[in-house]
């Protein structure tokens, strides 16, 4: 239940289904998190959300080991709204199963040892789906790290609040402009395309960015720039835990340095679930202590 406290926030106990492995999250969001926009820490995770009764700013602490509930304060406007709840649900994972994930993931010789040393892992979701596709799209080619100051680039030129601040919207990066695009990030000009070109299909809606509708959008927009590993991976952090990006180069190196055609038939007994698989592999090859 929520809590309205004196100075206008509200405090929110979220149930979850533990065990909750919060340390990986942890160190996955805080490499994903966009500069100005998110921060992430040992305590939690910070931002500013967007919803139909305005700004809300939340702070999520990350759970006690074997906790049952999330903290979540939120203040602003927004902060009662019934979509912050939900935003937050979807964003970090709050409604798995962990237990029949891991039942069902354990089966497979390979993700056993994982699931043993990591129960109720996480898959970080998206709090903004723009936010996430335009970040998709400026880390192609690029490290994690070569991601995040290429994307806060264009948040410091497009923000127009001081603090944490919700990430730019289609709109605005449609309207800078091709040109501007790849002046103000400092990028190659085909991905600064792209990622215009994504924003100008967007707010069209042509492209739409759920789970469920993704790839037949993205088929049928046919953006210069966006290909299967870039629909994959974005359909994993939106919510679908069947999505399977086979030609990451990590993924395929955990597995043995094997072509992209091998990982999809070595993750092909993982589904339904192999965005879960997938997250287990990459977070014992890229987050682990």
């Amino acid at each position: 239940m929520g809590e309205r406290l004196t100075d206008g926030t509200r405090a929110l106990a979220l149930p979850l289904h533990p065990p909750f492995a919060a340390d990986p999250l942890r160190r996955v969001t805080a490499v994903h998190a966009v500069p100005g926009v998110e921060e992430a820490d040992d305590t939690g995770v910070r931002r500013t959300l967007r919803t139909p009764s305005g700004p809300a700013h939340v702070d999520v602490a990350w759970p006690e080991p074997g906790a049952d509930t999330l903290t979540l304060t939120a203040a602003g406007p927004g902060a009662g709204d019934p979509a912050v709840e939900t935003c937050v649900r979807g964003w970090l994972d709050l409604d798995v199963d962990p237990d029949a994930v891991g039942s069902a993931l354990a089966r497979f010789d390979d993700l056993a040892p994982l699931v043993r040393e990591r129960p109720g892992l996480r898959i970080l979701g998206s709090a903004d789906p723009w936010e996430t596709a335009a970040s998709v799209v400026l880390g192609q080619q690029v490290s994690l790290a070569g991601a995040r100051t290429l994307v806060g680039r264009l948040v410091t030129r497009l923000r127009d609040e001081p603090g944490l601040a919700p990430f730019p919207t289609a709109r605005q990066v449609r309207d800078l402009g091709v040109a501007e695009v790849r002046d103000v990030v400092r990028m190659p000009r085909g991905r600064a395309q792209t990622l215009h070109d994504l924003a100008a299909a967007v707010c069209d809606g042509d492209v739409d960015l759920t789970a469920s509708g993704l790839r037949d959008s993205m088929r049928a927009a046919r953006i210069a720039g966006i290909g299967p590993w870039t629909t994959e991976y974005l359909a994993l952090r939106l919510g679908d835990r069947d999505a399977a990006p086979t030609g990451d180069l990590v993924l395929r190196r955990a597995l043995g340095g094997v072509t992209e055609a091998r990982a999809r038939a070595v993750v092909a007994p993982w589904s339904p679930l192999r965005a879960y698989g997938i997250f287990h592999v990459w977070t014992a090859a890229s987050y682990s202590a």
